[in-house]
């Protein structure tokens, strides 16, 4: 019996002759989100190299490590922040030098107009404004002109003003008496009540106070311009805020008790800033708040919570507070403190400078959210104040109780 021949198989097309005939792949008009993302297997790498991951090298290598295999697909919550938050977040470089130039106590007038000269824009429009509130035909000189304003109000409307652009990408607006459309103390909230604080607290680094309130009133700009319901995401952002703050009022009375341990001049921005992620993932999707309300109706342990989160998620919020200090840049030295301060014992030996601050983080923290005036050793409360990730935190029971007898 004769056999029959074996099919001939197809000529294989190339791949670049595949790629070509590949459907390009439209994107949305600015402004429109993308369809989901679909899950699908990851393509095999080429020989000889990784495929590099988009915008990773830009990344501080503390949270770069978190996603070192980019074979996994890159969550929807992290892509969106890189595309949405992240850019606005970079703060400008006026602003910058503002918040530099008023970290000394010495700041003058000559400094702040020097500062303005260096970008005309925001030159022109604090000109413009002055004039309109003066009345005089021609504005008055730059130096003159922060006199007349004042000095932080003056940095104030320069902070407005830049952060509106970076978020919202328009100019300014005026009526038709040449008043400035911007209502400087609401859109400064934040910063202007955290400096406040410390200025009743009497207590040192209002700078970095006013700087840390800010981060929460770019958060608040940036609900306002990418949440899906802003009306919820805004009340969820200021009750973070006060939380936060009650954990930065709890983690300054501790540095008092402990002075020995030089916590320095981060200590209340850390405790601030330290639950800033959840304002991003408020932000960007709005299945966060019934991911909260859940763990608050099953009382979730913040070490659960945090797990959970990044499995439903693909990320925690720890990370994207971090990410969000590293894009500050003001607060980039805290950035692992947000990172780890629900575990403190990580850094101890690869970053053992950082651990003391990251520990009096995350006791301050666990006793903000289970706040109790007590002044026995043997209260049930202090084993959810200092739990097994500070156990190795030098503090006493003694020193907390002191501490938490003058919180306000």
């Amino acid at each position: 019996m004769t056999q029959k021949p074996p099919p001939k198989k197809a000529p294989e097309k190339p791949a670049a002759a595949i790629a070509a005939s590949a459907p390009a792949v439209k994107k949305p008009p600015l402004g429109q989100p993308e369809a989901p993302m679909q899950k699908t297997a990851a393509p095999a790498r080429a020989a000889g190299g990784a495929r590099p991951p988009p915008k990773f090298d830009q990344i501080e290598d503390g949270v770069l490590d978190l996603f070192k295999d980019t074979s996994t697909e890159i969550p929807n919550v992290f892509r969106d922040f890189l595309d949405k938050l992240e850019p606005p977040l970079a703060l400008g470089g006026t602003s910058a030098a503002l918040l530099k130039d008023f970290a000394n106590i010495d700041v003058t007038a000559e400094r702040v107009a020097q500062t303005l000269r260096s970008n005309q824009y925001y030159q022109h429009h604090f000109q413009r404004v002055v004039a309109s509130m003066s009345r005089r035909p021609d504005p008055p000189p730059l130096e003159a002109a922060v006199v007349m304003l004042g000095m932080q109000n003056s940095r104030n409307l320069i902070l407005a003003l830049q952060m509106q652009r970076a978020v919202h990408q328009n100019h300014p607006e005026y009526d038709k008496d040449g008043k400035l459309k911007l209502a400087t103390k609401e859109v400064l909230k934040y910063a202007l009540k955290t400096e406040e604080i410390h200025v009743t607290l009497k207590a040192q680094y209002a700078d970095l106070g006013f700087a840390a309130g800010l981060v929460f009133d770019y958060m608040i700009a940036l609900a306002h311009k990418f949440a899906a319901e802003p009306k919820k995401v805004i009340p969820f952002i200021d009750h973070l805020y006060m939380h936060c703050l009650k954990s930065a009022y709890v983690a300054r009375e501790l540095s008092l008790q402990m002075p020995a341990a030089g916590f320095g001049k981060f200590t209340f921005p850390a405790a601030l800033l330290h639950d800033i992620g959840k304002a991003a993932m408020a932000i960007l999707t709005i299945e966060y708040f019934t991911f909260v309300e859940d763990c608050q109706k099953k009382d979730v342990s913040r070490s659960i919570r945090l797990f959970v989160e990044e499995e439903r998620f693909g990320i925690n919020h720890a990370v994207l507070g971090a990410m969000i200090c590293n894009s500050f840049q003001i607060f980039r030295p805290i950035e692992r403190v947000v990172l780890h301060h629900h575990a403190p014992f990580v850094i101890r030996e690869t970053h053992r400078n950082l651990h003391p601050l990251t520990a009096l983080t995350c006791l301050a923290t666990n006793v903000a959210n289970h706040f109790k005036k007590v002044d026995k050793d043997d209260d049930p409360v202090i084993k959810l104040w200092k739990g097994p990730e500070i156990a190795d935190f030098a503090v006493s029971t003694r020193q907390i109780l002191t501490a938490i007898q003058r919180v306000v």
